[in-house]
């Protein structure tokens, strides 16, 4: 945990049959638990695909506000 330096976005989808959502749970427990600075969002009902245009669109929001926040980027969705 001791390497983990920079801030990390974690997303994961629910219903994730490829990997168990309670990886990433535990992820964010023990990253809370050094107080690591993360942003996590679980998809309700989403895959390990996201299949669900509102997820992909979930994400790429995500990101792009992630990345310009920590890379002093200006967003580009609105």
């Amino acid at each position: 945990m001791d390497k983990i330096t920079i801030p990390l976005l974690i997303v994961h989808g629910d219903a994730d049959r490829v990997v168990d959502v309670e990886q990433s749970r535990a992820m964010v427990e023990a990253l809370e638990d050094h107080d690591k600075a993360f942003e996590y969002i679980e998809l309700e009902n989403g895959t390990h695909y996201l299949e669900k245009q509102q997820h992909r669109t979930a994400l790429f929001k995500a990101m792009d506000t992630f990345l310009a926040q920590h890379l002093g980027a200006e967003k580009v969705l609105k």
